[in-house]
């Protein structure tokens, strides 16, 4: 059972992600890079994500994966940048890594990969990352959805 989700927060798969934390009731939180975008983010709180003191976003990734016995990255066929750094970083410091490619997989195969991968894993504190909105408009909808 994951105890605790955490990501950076960026919009799309990541705030999606600390959305469904926050409904279900999981601790969630992350760390993010110093960016404009999140100088006067109010949300940061609620999520529990802490800003690094650079701009660099490897920081922050490295730390998420270090953070989690297990990465997640859901996409819709390219990775972001940052999703292709976190195998990098899951492979260096030997964690689990699992990615949901959404043109490949329907809803209901996705959660039923991540959930036997999250059990037999035995993952309870999972980074979660993957495409942002402004790489698919869509992402953020189809992560959360509830069904």
């Amino acid at each position: 059972m994951i105890h605790k989700i955490i990501t950076s927060g960026q919009s799309g798969v990541e705030l999606a992600a600390l959305d469904i934390a926050i409904k279900l009731g999981i601790k969630c939180g992350g760390w993010t890079p110093k960016t404009e975008r999140l100088k006067n983010e109010t949300l940061l709180p609620q999520y529990g994500i802490k800003q690094i003191s650079t701009i660099d976003f490897h920081e922050a990734v490295e730390r998420n994966v270090l953070d989690a016995q297990g990465t997640l990255i859901v996409s819709r066929g390219k990775r972001s940048e940052e999703s292709r750094y976190a195998v990098k970083m899951a492979l260096k410091h030997q964690r689990q890594l699992l990615h949901v490619d959404l043109r490949q997989h329907s809803a209901f195969e996705s959660a039923s990969l991540i959930n036997s991968w999250i059990y037999l894993q035995i993952i309870h504190t999972i980074y979660i990352t993957g495409s942002t909105v402004e790489m698919d408009d869509t992402i953020y909808q189809q992560t959360r959805k509830d069904r």
